[in-house]
């Protein structure tokens, strides 16, 4: 009886072993799998950032575009006024005097705002 209760008792102290290293085998492979979480978690914080970057600077492109759409629309709406006026009349000395004028402004007032953007 004693000899099978130190059998038992040496099984037991093996298994208790076996367990342990089980136990230990599974710590290593839980930290890794939080080190590896922890990586992928920085890797998409970065991308998330990336991403906002990347929408506010299509964001601000595409206001860009827009004003510089009304800017288009703007000047060829103030051409077709100007045509407008030649058709209407040939005009006469003074009138294309005026019209000079009248171009010339407009040409300082917008290279103005293009001097201010640049």
């Amino acid at each position: 009886m004693v000899i099978k209760l130190s059998e038992k008792k040496s099984q037991a102290e093996a298994e208790i072993e076996m367990l342990k290293s089980n136990i230990d085998s599974c710590d290593r492979e839980i930290n890794s799998l939080k080190y590896e979480f922890h990586i992928n978690s920085k890797e998409l914080e970065i991308r998330n950032e990336e991403k906002k970057m990347s929408v506010r600077s299509a964001e601000v492109a595409n206001k860009q575009h827009l004003e510089g759409v009304k800017k288009i629309a703007k000047l060829e709406a103030e051409c077709q006024r100007l045509r407008g006026l030649v058709r209407k009349k040939l005009p006469g000395p003074a009138a294309l005097a005026q019209m000079k004028l009248e171009v010339e402004s407009l040409g300082r007032h917008y290279g103005d705002s293009r001097v201010k953007k640049s």
